[in-house]
């Protein structure tokens, strides 16, 4: 078929669905199952001149006045370089026709887009090292642990505003995507918004992103903890196999529980998901429910054939998809509990259709509950009562922001040059005494920031030690360990500064030291410790219901 034809065919279709919407003639059935025509008819008299357009439009458009249109514009535009070639605006039609569903997950690839995105689902490719959803038309960043993201300081539910410069509201996810990566080395910068309401400005220097699949260890000798990073091709075949190891590490004791890992988990396939789900919920359990257009259908495991031993799921705010659908089903199945914070909240199914030339239609399909009907898209899933984890990453956030606000007030007075790092040949800042100890502060923050990704909290709160003991130095002393000439009145008025910088900076440290000791993991390893469930299989539940009797008489311990 000529491809000016197939462009002007489907410009005709985005105009025409703008003028449907545009006149309220488009609109779906109501509460009486009324068809979209019966609703139409009934709003305008038969006999008028409207009616009878209406009615000829519905039956025939043969898209000669749009062709016609096109050609003029070829024909006699005065800049015919500005008429774009037809493959260019085919593509942009399509994505005209796909953006008037307002959907923010049915989206049109081209072929590199979709290699590009089935890329990302088999954990390799170049670029900063974030999941990004699309939410309330913004787009919203959960960077993936240890990438280059998070270590520029991208936290998790960050709004990005700009990509270098240009604003990212009103983008696709596709389209922030394809601004976001690029070739190892290369740099991007980005505007964030943070979740307190303060702006960043950040650079990011991309790299080679490679997430593996599956993580695997040994806790206590007897509990298995598996990190599902992504749900791709070949997960659920490595959950099997990452369970076999774990069997055999126990040996000769037995596992007496798993802690199965989705923090950030951003998604992935639904089959992946339910052959997961099928391991830990017995045949004929349900997994999930889908509606889709006009029916309703249950997806039930295919049965699993190892012992149901009790579950400890982690999630956070980037738990998504089918990281969800498999927390529901086995939440719902009483086979564990969830551990953490909300889930990010993405309840519909997306469906992959091939096109002729290669690119695809991710078209939403339906949407999903919980085996027990909860439903999960924009609320996402809740932790079980009493066992909501607070987040250590939004202390060292907060204590990050006092650090800064405190080297401003340090500048003010002339203490700080805000010392940078400089490129070759350009003269360099010599940095001040200030600058130096609030450099090995920033040390110390990143160092215990990076134990507590790696889920190593005891290493965390010995970094945690160290700034405490920091703190209580004597600030003039801090100041001569630097070895930078200074001043007495200098070291004196640091030394001010400092003391009502130390009286607020206590308290977030406290803050800080609860949330590393009563963490995600210990909180699950206690759960799975606890007298109404070691050494129990599930489903976890009886007429005395032992789970919420165990949530119940730990929720004080873990709600502060």
């Amino acid at each position: 078929m000529d491809r000016k034809f197939v462009f002007v065919l489907l410009v005709g279709l985005v105009v025409l669905m703008a003028a449907l919407v545009t006149q309220g003639l488009l609109s779906t059935a109501g509460a009486n199952n009324q068809k979209p025509q019966d609703q139409t008819q009934s709003q305008t008299p038969s006999n008028s001149p409207t009616s009878s357009a209406t009615a000829a439009a519905k039956t025939k458009t043969d898209f000669n006045l749009l062709k016609e249109v096109y050609q003029k514009m070829k024909d006699n535009f005065y800049q015919p370089d500005r008429v774009q070639d037809p493959s260019t605006l085919e593509e942009a039609s399509i994505r005209g026709l796909v953006s008037t569903l307002k959907d923010p997950y049915t989206r049109f690839n081209t072929p590199k887009e979709y290699n590009d995105f089935t890329g990302s689902l088999n954990g390799d490719y170049e670029g900063i090292g974030a999941y990004i959803e699309l939410r309330d038309n913004q787009i919203v960043a959960n960077p993936i642990k240890g990438g280059p993201a998070e270590q520029s300081g991208v936290r998790s539910g960050d709004v990005i505003l700009t990509i270098d410069g240009e604003k990212a509201d009103g983008l696709s996810t596709t389209e922030a995507s394809s601004r976001l990566r690029g070739k190892k080395g290369t740099q991007v910068k980005i505007q964030v918004l943070h979740k307190d309401g303060n702006k960043e400005a950040i650079t990011i220097t991309r790299d080679e992103i490679h997430v593996p699949s599956v993580e695997s260890a040994l806790m206590d000798g007897d509990i298995g903890k598996i990190t599902i990073n992504r749900f791709g091709d070949t997960t659920a075949s490595e959950v099997e196999r990452a369970l076999k190891s774990l069997d055999d590490s126990a040996a000769p004791k037995k596992l007496t529980g798993l802690i199965l890992d989705l923090r950030g988990n951003g998604g992935g396939y639904l089959s992946a998901a339910e052959r997961i789900g099928s391991l830990f919920v017995d045949q004929g359990g349900v997994l999930l429910i889908e509606k889709q257009r006009s029916s309703e259908m249950d997806d039930k495991s295919f049965g699993n054939n190892r012992p149901n031993l009790p579950i400890a799921i982690l999630m956070d705010e980037g738990t998504a998809s089918a990281s969800e659908i498999l927390s529901g089903a086995i939440r719902d199945n009483h086979m564990g509990i969830l551990i953490g914070r909300n889930s990010f909240g993405k309840g519909v199914i997306q469906t992959s259709v091939p096109l002729s030339d290669g690119s695809q239609l991710i078209i939403t399909t339906a949407e999903y509950l919980t085996p027990g009907q909860h439903p999960v898209q924009g609320v996402g899933l809740a932790p079980a009562k009493g066992f909501h984890v607070d987040s250590w990453a939004d202390s060292i956030n907060e204590i990050s922001d006092e650090m800064k606000n405190f080297g401003a007030s340090l500048g003010t007075i002339g203490l700080s040059h805000g010392a940078t790092t400089t490129q070759s040949g350009s003269a360099a800042i010599e940095p001040t005494a200030s600058d130096v100890v609030l450099k090995s502060f920033g040390k110390l923050f990143n160092d215990l920031a990076q134990d507590a990704r790696q889920d190593d909290y005891q290493g965390a709160l010995g970094v945690l030690g160290q700034i405490r003991e920091k703190i209580h130095t004597d600030p003039v002393q801090l100041i001569t360990d630097t070895k930078v000439d200074s001043t007495q009145v200098e070291k004196d008025r640091f030394a001010l500064l400092f003391g009502g910088f130390v009286s607020t900076f206590q308290p977030q440290l406290d803050k800080l030291q609860q949330r590393l000791e009563h963490n995600d993991i210990a909180t699950a390893l206690d759960w799975l410790h606890s007298p109404g469930i070691a050494g129990k299989t599930c489903p976890c539940k009886s007429p005395d219901d032992p789970v919420s009797t165990t949530a119940n008489s730990n929720e004080d311990q873990n709600s502060k």
